[in-house]
């Protein structure tokens, strides 16, 4: 059985200095070129939020025309997948709404449901550059649906990967008073793991660490992805890292990847990338963490991104167990078969891809 192999990539914060991003820009872009040449094209490529630095027009075209059309050219239509950050929402619209009036009077505001819609429609205008650049909203405008999530289910290497893209920064007010104050909605996570429940592999993209979430949603968060066995992956935190959740006596994986552009290279922050191959049969997946040389001008292995004990001998390689395989912490009580969610609303379309490699 193949494996399924992807590229994780985060926080671009394209605007912020236009020079070193498209030199960044084409130095991710070669480097694809060196893998592909070397294992071939990654089955995905996902983008975990801040595309913008602050969410302008020409923020996201400058992305587009100097990334993303040659990103798809060597990944392929339909294979690059994100999610907005809390860079690309517009502080500048609707500043005069409360998220904690929204929690207050709104308990609807999160429904995958008209009710819910029509709420959720007073945010929109905060993301409406990032709704107007094609190449970011593709297929449909999923933060103006019902569902209020990207939904996707792939048929690759005769596995079924399912794909739940959520908005965390519905309610961000772009600074670090958002933490522990935000949500991608519930009901929102519950319909959309519900539709890609039956998929062999789920992943769920989203931008913010969950410790970022509010106390009333994290927990209950927490427990969906551990009853589902997800592998999330996110951004936001600047560094490649990864770790095991837990929730509803179950464990599930979380993979952070860290910031594709920060500063220039003279600068003492790095640039960051995570390549991943998930192999089902062997029930592992691989993580090859990177980061920027300045010294050698090339992507070099990062080292000390995640514990020795996880690394395969002899290799530049982590590897870490699939939630399905994984024994809850100790003293806590054993896995128990999932729940179905109550059906209190209209599962969301999904759309279903075949995918193919010539």
């Amino acid at each position: 059985m193949n494996p399924i192999r992807w590229l994780h990539l985060s926080d671009f914060h394209t605007g912020k200095d236009d020079y070193g991003q498209r030199q960044l820009f084409q130095s991710i872009l070669s480097h694809i070129d060196q893998r592909m040449a070397e294992q071939g094209a990654p089955d995905f490529i996902f983008i975990t939020g801040d595309i913008a630095q602050s969410a302008e027009p020409e923020q996201y075209n400058q992305f587009a025309m100097e990334f993303l059309v040659g990103l798809e050219d060597k990944a392929g239509e339909g294979r690059i997948l994100m999610v907005p950050g809390n860079h690309d929402v517009d502080q500048d619209q609707q500043k005069f709404i409360s998220r904690e009036a929204i929690r207050a009077k709104s308990p609807e505001f999160f429904d995958p449901a008209p009710r819910g819609l029509a709420e959720r429609e007073h945010l929109l205008p905060r993301f409406q550059a990032y709704r107007d650049c094609e190449w970011l909203v593709v297929g449909e405008d999923w933060l103006a649906d019902e569902a209020g999530c990207l939904l996707r289910i792939f048929e690759l290497n005769d596995v079924e990967v399912g794909v739940l893209g959520l908005n965390t920064v519905w309610l961000s007010e772009g600074s670090k008073s958002d933490e522990r104050e935000l949500t991608p909605g519930k009901p929102l996570v519950e319909a959309g793991l519900a539709a890609i429940a039956d998929a062999q592999i789920k992943l769920v993209l989203g931008h913010h660490p969950l410790d970022w979430l509010h106390p009333e949603d994290r927990k209950p968060i927490e427990a969906l992805f551990g009853q589902h066995r997800v592998i999330y992956l996110h951004g936001h935190m600047h560094r490649n890292d990864a770790g095991f959740g837990y929730g509803a006596g179950s464990l599930f994986l979380q993979l952070q990847s860290g910031a594709g552009f920060l500063t220039r290279e003279d600068e003492k922050w790095v640039n960051r990338l995570l390549w991943a191959e998930l192999d089902r049969e062997g029930q592992q997946i691989a993580l090859e963490p990177y980061q920027w040389s300045k010294r050698h001008q090339e992507w070099a292995l990062e080292g000390g991104a995640f514990p020795e004990q996880y690394r395969q001998t002899g290799t530049d390689r982590w590897r870490f167990p699939l939630p399905g395989t994984l024994i809850p912490q100790a003293g806590k009580p054993g896995p128990s078969p999932a729940k179905p969610p109550e059906k209190k609303f209209k599962p969301p379309q999904v759309l279903r891809l075949a995918l193919f490699r010539g």
